[in-house]
């Protein structure tokens, strides 16, 4: 019961901040800026929209694919049609409770496919850190690429709060390195008694989920074909930046702008995902303020974020709800 009180507080929190940064975003618009974006969205070229849902889908469908050859080397190979209905339920259930989708797209390989659901989650960590490393890569590419745009906003806005940041933290050094030495002796202390009481059933379960989780995450070792796990790597990735990319070429504001221009609005929309569920009312907003960097007038650049959101959650709604019932059908047996 508390565990759903808590997951109901998360629910509410994101969502609300979410529709505070909607009504942040929309609270001065004047009745001629309201007419101009809804110009923007009447005037979009809704064919360019629907070949990026064609690239976004594609990298659902090859990281399945990937997932696939991951879970592989640890139990069997589950079918793909599992195995992309789990991952699209897994974008769902991230719309309603973020990281809830993870839960459910193990939990789903599991009962339909009989696979571990430890392992399945050791595997799905290593997809994160995957993903995590090459946001983190592209993030820095951009910078480097496009210092002289990014790097002196970045310092106007924050370069004196994050100079603070950093004394206050040189400062506490030592208090720093207490606490990593807690943090380990913790972890000791944990381990210790897991292997002390290893023959009580609940430790001997901890210990064989332990088991299985590493099993997982050890899975990229044991890839039959690591060249096509690095094609499917790459591919995902660039169906990412190529379904922001071509909604450029939907809106006469934005058709112009670059490639590196899309890939800084793909990364830094990409973090949006962290503030709020689904990127809602956050997406909006930094997708503004990168395309007002690069000359885009505020409205038609306020369009643009809410037109790339809602024609990506509408995919995601949509292939989830397919995905839920294709489960079911695929498995009546």
């Amino acid at each position: 019961m508390k565990e759903k009180i808590i997951n109901l507080f998360k629910f509410l929190f994101f969502l609300g901040l979410g529709f505070l940064l909607i009504w942040w975003s929309v609270k001065d618009l004047t009745d001629a800026d309201v007419a101009e974006i809804k110009s923007a969205f009447a005037n979009a070229n809704y064919w360019w929209i629907g070949l990026s849902l064609v690239a976004a889908m594609a990298s659902h469908v090859s990281r399945s694919l990937r997932w696939q050859m991951m879970l592989e080397p640890v139990a069997k190979k589950p079918s793909f049609g599992n195995t992309l209905s789990a991952v699209m339920v897994n974008y769902l259930a991230n719309l309603a409770f973020p990281r809830l989708g993870e839960a459910m797209r193990c939990g789903l390989i599991q009962r339909y496919e009989g696979i571990p659901f430890e392992k399945s989650f050791g595997t799905l960590m290593v997809e994160r850190l995957i993903d995590l490393i090459i946001l983190l890569s592209l993030t820095l590419f951009i910078f480097l690429t496009q210092f002289e745009v990014l790097g002196n906003f970045l310092s106007e806005r924050f370069g004196m709060a994050f100079n603070d940041k950093i004394a206050a933290l040189t400062g506490n050094i030592a208090f720093l390195i207490g606490l990593g030495v807690l943090g380990i002796l913790g972890v000791a202390l944990v381990g210790y008694l897991i292997w002390r009481f290893r023959e009580q059933p609940f430790i001997a379960k901890i210990i064989n989920f332990g088991k299985g989780f590493m099993e997982g995450i050890l899975s990229v070792r044991k890839v039959k074909n690591l060249p096509l796990f690095l094609f499917h790597t790459i591919f995902i990735w660039a169906m990412y930046i190529a379904m922001t990319y071509l909604c450029f070429y939907s809106m006469e504001a934005t058709e112009n702008l670059g490639f590196y221009v899309g890939m800084a609005v793909f990364v830094f929309g990409g973090f949006s995902i962290l503030a709020t569920q689904g990127g809602i009312g956050a997406y909006q907003l930094i997708v503004q303020a990168v395309l007002v960097l690069y000359g885009v007038a505020s409205n038609p650049a306020l369009a643009f974020g809410w037109l790339v959101w809602s024609a990506q959650t509408l995919l995601v709604l949509v292939a989830g709800f397919i995905a839920l019932g294709a489960l079911s059908v695929m498995n009546r047996k």
